[in-house]
């Protein structure tokens, strides 16, 4: 029997928000249900069948006795299917878009510099950010301009501010690592 998710239903009921999940983009909460034993060899999250309601858990299913729909009414979990053209064998979990994770924008001026140049190196690695980098030259990131997640710009910072602004706004790191090189 799928008793966790049933006694999480249980936790979370009113007056509290509710035990939810997600139909794509759609939000349907779960009030009340009830643990069923059997579910069928289907992946967690599959609708078994829409009268009653009954979605699959890694072990066992439960049985939505009641719900609704984020804007919608407190109804039966069969009406409750029929509302939102819930239909067996789809699979109701995560949002969608909560799957899409973007990677951070970086803007590092003076970005062939010591520090500028480690620090690419090393967001590079992780694979978790774009690096927009501008520099008068670049000698010391050159091993990694092929790298499709480095924007280099070769330039003058005191030149070419239209592209500087310009990334300003478009980026959620800014590092102004310039400085003014003396012989």
């Amino acid at each position: 029997m799928q008793k966790p998710v049933h006694n999480l239903v249980r936790a979370v009921t009113e007056p509290y928000p509710g035990a939810f999940t997600f139909l794509g983009e759609r939000k349907m909460i779960i009030w009340r249900s009830r643990a069923v034993a059997d579910n069928q060899g289907k992946r967690p999250g599959t609708v078994i069948s829409t009268e009653p309601l009954v979605i699959a858990c890694a072990k066992g299913a439960i049985e939505v006795v009641t719900g609704q729909s984020e804007n919608g009414l407190y109804v039966q979990g069969s009406r409750l299917a029929a509302e939102m053209g819930i239909v067996t064998d789809v699979r109701v979990g995560p949002k969608a878009t909560a799957q899409v994770k973007r990677r951070k924008r970086v803007l590092i001026l003076g970005v062939n510099g010591f520090i500028g140049n480690h620090l690419t190196e090393r967001l590079l690695k992780d694979d978790n950010y774009d690096i927009y980098g501008m520099d008068i030259g670049s000698s010391a990131i050159e091993r990694f301009i092929g790298n499709p997640r480095l924007h280099f710009m070769e330039g003058d910072v005191s030149i070419h501010t239209e592209w500087i602004e310009y990334h300003i706004k478009k980026c959620d790191v800014i590092l102004p690592l310039v400085a003014i090189a003396t012989p």
